[in-house]
């Protein structure tokens, strides 16, 4: 108790906060956000068409790429911890932006390039895109801030909706410019909105209100209170999750591999929506969003208000029986494709690829409304451990990743440089077999496991 109390005498405010300073905070991260898609979103056409790097070794510099990138989540939860959030928000908001400018530099390929010219553009995306994913706690963190009174922001909203639908419809315009007009004018629009996004956060710097720890000592005490281990009680909780986080890190492998492969599938197909424009083929995963969205309304305002208490069990094997009806659909939409080929019939339509990016709209769903809480023991600490051990299993997930395609590339035909002359749904097949394996495992654990269980209230959840 006397912790608690040192620790909230050790806190201050200051700035306005307010309505005015959270637009302008979403404002911003809007502008990081369309700026960080625009290069990740197209990132493995890029390696694959301007620096003629094979298939399957593109997916796997991405997937690396993206698993450090992820790792950096502990910056977050340095700025959440530290005296201010500001400052460190200000500091990676200048390392993506100095990302993006050498980025617009060094984009093009020159007739040989060498190894190391070759790692000065990885080591600029992975600054670029190192902005956006270290602001996103400190965002998180900040708009919490700008209300006197805890905010909830559990279910979905209009502006969520509208937020997303203007991302993505952004992205989905500079990938098209990539394509089509170049990438260097892609880059340097995103350079360019990278920019905006700094200058609005400068500008609202001293509106948004920021908590101060104004001691040291109130900073260790808190951190060492979250992390203490020393009960006997959540030691064994900790051990019992174990093979749950094993399960979850290939479920991430495989959500990871299927981006991957299913744009390769579609640099394959008929992307033509109407007689002049040709969808990006790393945009089909946008897909997925009207599916999620409609699944996350549902259970907000459908399931929740019916049902007082929803197990996280549910929603987490959702999740792994979706992640396998995914696979299951692509590698059927695949088999088809290649049979069209062998007839030498015209080029089957992308759009079919809407089916399983669909199901996998459904599979985001359940992940954010359960899958996503499976860390959490507490609900106090639930946005340190949830965040911390999420991001971590990502990152993971996209490390076993490369290993999963070595294996496929070094042991099978599957995989060519090519897809035309092997067998991606063989890939997919063998992926959902192993997803059904994992699937298998997670519940022979989950039986040994207790999941906590949220109760649903007027916006807000809390563990009971």
């Amino acid at each position: 108790m006397e912790e608690t109390e040192e620790i909230t005498n050790g806190e201050t405010s200051v700035g306005r906060g307010g309505g005015d300073a959270n637009c302008l905070l979403s404002a911003t991260w809007m502008a990081f956000a369309v700026s960080s898609y625009g290069v990740s979103v197209n990132l493995l056409v890029f390696l694959m068409f301007e620096y003629n790097i094979k298939s399957s070794i593109a997916i796997q510099i991405c997937s690396l790429i993206y698993g450090c990138v992820s790792m950096v989540v502990i910056a977050g939860l340095a700025a959440d911890y530290s005296f201010f959030d500001s400052p460190i928000m200000t500091i990676f908001s200048f390392i993506s932006l100095l990302g993006m400018v050498v980025l617009t530099q060094v984009h093009a390929p020159p007739e040989t390039p060498s190894k190391y010219q070759f790692g000065l553009l990885l080591v600029c995306i992975a600054l670029g895109l190192l902005g956006f994913i270290a602001l996103i706690n400190p965002y998180g963190f900040m708009r919490r801030d700008q209300f006197d009174k805890p905010q909830t922001f559990s279910r979905v909203s209009g502006k969520d909706v509208s937020k997303d639908v203007f991302v993505v419809s952004i992205v989905t315009l500079i990938c098209y410019v990539e394509e089509k007009l170049g990438w260097g004018l892609g880059f340097a629009i995103c350079c360019l909105v990278n920019a905006m996004g700094l200058v609005l956060f400068l500008y609202g710097i001293f509106s948004f209100r920021t908590t101060i720890r104004i001691s040291s000592k109130n900073y260790r005490v808190r951190v060492d209170k979250l992390f203490s281990c020393e009960d006997e009680d959540e030691v064994k909780y900790l051990i019992k999750f174990i093979p749950l986080f094993l399960t979850d890190i290939f479920l991430q492998a495989s959500d990871n591999m299927f981006n991957f492969l299913i744009t390769l599938q579609a640099l394959t197909m008929n992307r033509h929506i109407g007689p002049d424009f040709r969808m990006p083929a790393s945009c089909f995963g946008f897909f997925s969003v009207p599916t999620e969205f409609l699944l996350v309304a549902i259970i907000d305002f459908v399931i929740a208000s019916r049902c007082k208490k929803l197990k996280i069990s549910l929603g987490v094997g959702l999740t792994h029986v979706l992640t396998i009806l995914t696979l299951v659909a692509s590698a059927l939409i695949e088999s088809r494709r290649l049979d069209q080929l062998t007839n030498n019939s015209s080029s089957m339509s992308a759009l079919w690829l809407i089916v399983p990016e669909a199901v996998s709209g459904f599979k985001y769903g359940f992940h954010s409304r359960g899958h996503r809480r499976m860390y959490c023991r507490k609900w106090p600490v639930e946005g340190i451990s949830d965040v911390v051990m999420r991001k971590f299993s990502l990152a993971m997930g996209y490390f076993v990743s490369i290993i999963i395609i070595q294996l496929f590339v070094q042991f099978t035909g599957w995989l060519p440089h090519n897809i035309n002359d092997g067998r991606l749904d063989y890939v997919y097949w063998m992926l959902a077999a192993m997803g059904c394996l994992n699937f298998a495992f997670h519940l022979i654990f989950t039986k040994s496991f207790e999941f906590p269980t949220f109760k649903f209230q007027a916006g807000n959840d809390e563990a009971s």
